[in-house]
């Protein structure tokens, strides 16, 4: 009887810090790919024009980043810890924004932010489904046999 029952392995881990940890990997994957920026931008004839879709589109993959982390560190509540990570890693950009020189346009700032945290949840959501079936399937399998 005792063979037969499943082993759980229990992972305490802390919501809070398991967001600070994917919020650190999305931030610093935003850091690495601003600094690459003007190498691909340069590299360009018109740089100016497409600098705020190249944020746009580092913000995205910075977001996916932290939903990514959030899911395989933190199973249990995946999608909770994304979104918290994705905003601990947006609190030091609006800090640097904010007290950096030159204008601060917040139409943008807020299309940067529905970025972040709709690709680190969908992120995360995407990798909870994909996971969910799997596991689906193997329960299927097993029923089989």
């Amino acid at each position: 009887m005792e063979n037969s029952q499943k082993r759980r392995i229990s992972q305490s881990r802390n919501l809070f810090i398991e967001s600070l940890v994917s919020g650190g990997v999305g931030l610093g994957s935003i850091i690495v790919l601003l600094l690459l920026l003007p190498l691909v931008l340069l590299t360009l004839g018109d740089p100016n024009g497409l600098v705020f879709a190249a944020v746009c589109f580092v913000s995205f993959v910075g977001g996916a980043a932290c939903g990514v982390t959030a899911f395989c560190r933190y199973a249990e509540s995946s999608m909770l810890a994304s979104l918290i990570g994705a905003g601990i890693m947006l609190l030091p950009i609006l800090a640097v924004s904010l007290f950096v020189g030159g204008g601060f346009d917040f139409i943008s700032f807020a299309v940067v932010v529905a970025i972040v945290f709709a690709s680190s949840f969908g992120a995360s959501f995407a990798l909870c489904r994909i996971n969910g079936s799997k596991r689906r399937s193997m329960k299927r399998a097993m029923k089989r046999r």
